[in-house]
């Protein structure tokens, strides 16, 4: 499995579309990034416009950094909010 460092604010709702109705590009304002880290394991982390959103602990092999992503797709949708504030 995998664990969530860190999350941060999402931006207002509907700033993406806005920008793209402005420029008229499209432009994917989400992306999963592997990468490995200063002591070689690969990481996951989830950006939306280039702010890191989370990452993901280390892993050994690139396989199980590819398994934390397609977990994340596949059950977060459906992932209750628990509110601890």
């Amino acid at each position: 499995m995998f664990s969530v460092r860190a999350l941060c604010r999402l931006p207002p709702a509907g700033s993406v579309r806005l920008a793209t109705v402005l420029t008229g590009e499209t432009f994917m304002a989400h992306k999963f990034e592997i990468y490995r880290d200063k002591a070689g394991e690969y990481r996951v982390r989830f950006k939306y416009n280039s702010e890191v959103m989370f990452s993901t602990e280390g892993y050994t092999s690139k396989a199980s950094a590819q398994n934390a992503i397609d977990s994340i797709k596949k059950n977060g949708p459906e992932a209750p909010v628990e509110d601890n504030s």
